[in-house]
């Protein structure tokens, strides 16, 4: 072969050489497109599964097409079990709903019937017996009580009568009123609560309940000191309870809202573990937010919650 023909040779393995390589590096860029799209379109249908989308992929590629296939099979999985997720947790509320309504109404009898009870024809035996009764009886309607709430709390039926409220003086009274018991314990309480109005838009019942919830959880957990405080800043009013605890480990702090979880069931007098759990609800039926967390300070294991509210105007 001469040398002219040589070099055409060479040249046309050139040229093949190069559209090959062009042809890859098409193919290789728009697979990369493809897979983008494809990842960017899973992120959305996984934040919305309501809606019944499947991933596609916009370039033909056999191997890819088998994946998202079962990627698209999973997620009809994962829909239909967040379906039935659902179902069984509003059957549930309803059915907690309806026993809790159906109990109220006897046990609140009973307790009217208890208080006409005169004791003081009663022994001391007696006395005692009756005393410990009504006191059963009371936990338990608070019990039903909580249920209830819970039910509707979740199932979006609470109504709340916001209204413009001094937050700073409400807690100043519930920890006042929480006060001689705490001293009883051996706790500590330690409070900072600005002196002017801190104001909030808030349903002052549930908001009472709150505070009574967390005073309640410090009053069973705290191991010597509970310190209170109430900050302002940024248009934001931040509420935070810390207490020291011991022996309680981070995992738990994350589940204290989860419904009927007591991080100490030895130690959980009588706690039900639904206080902070309605508490939570609560708090974001208004329009906040309420977070727990595990700290270490001067030796000791701190548990804190914060609850956040916009404030109504700066302060």
């Amino acid at each position: 072969m001469s040398r002219g023909g040589e070099q055409k040779m060479l040249y046309g393995i050139l040229a093949a050489v190069s559209l090959a390589a062009l042809w890859i590096s098409v193919r290789y860029i728009g697979l990369r497109k493809a897979i983008r799209n494809s990842d960017r379109e899973l992120q959305e249908i996984t934040e919305d599964l309501e809606q019944n989308r499947i991933v596609k992929m916009s370039v033909p590629c056999p191997e890819l097409e088998g994946l998202l296939i079962t990627v698209n099979e999973a997620l009809e999985g994962i829909r239909r079990q967040k379906v039935a997720y659902e179902d069984r947790e509003s059957k549930l509320q309803r059915q907690i709903e309806n026993i809790s309504h159906d109990l109220r109404t006897p046990l609140t009898a009973i307790i009217g019937y208890l208080d006409l009870i005169n004791t003081e024809t009663l022994g001391e035996d007696d006395a005692q017996s009756f005393e410990t009764a009504r006191k059963r009886a009371g936990m338990l309607q608070r019990l039903v009580s909580q249920f209830y709430d819970l039910a509707r709390l979740e199932a979006g039926d609470y109504n709340l009568d916001m209204q413009e409220a001094d937050i700073g003086k409400m807690l100043r009274e519930e920890l006042l009123d929480s006060f001689g018991d705490m001293e009883q314990k051996g706790i500590q309480v330690e409070v900072e609560i600005p002196e002017r109005p801190v104001m909030i838009c808030c349903d002052q019942d549930a908001m009472g309940r709150i505070f009574l919830n967390l005073i309640q959880n410090a009053g069973r957990y705290a191991a010597s000191t509970l310190k209170v405080a109430v900050d302002v800043h940024d248009k934001t009013t931040m509420i935070s309870f810390e207490n020291d605890v011991k022996e309680m480990k981070h995992e738990e702090a994350n589940r204290l809202f989860d419904r009927f979880y007591t991080a100490d069931p030895a130690r959980g007098q009588g706690g039900t573990g639904l206080g902070l759990t309605i508490s939570r609800h609560l708090t974001e039926s208004m329009g906040g937010i309420m977070d727990a967390k595990l700290t270490e300070e001067d030796g000791r294991e701190w548990l804190k919650i914060v609850s956040c509210y916009c404030s109504l105007r700066d302060q």
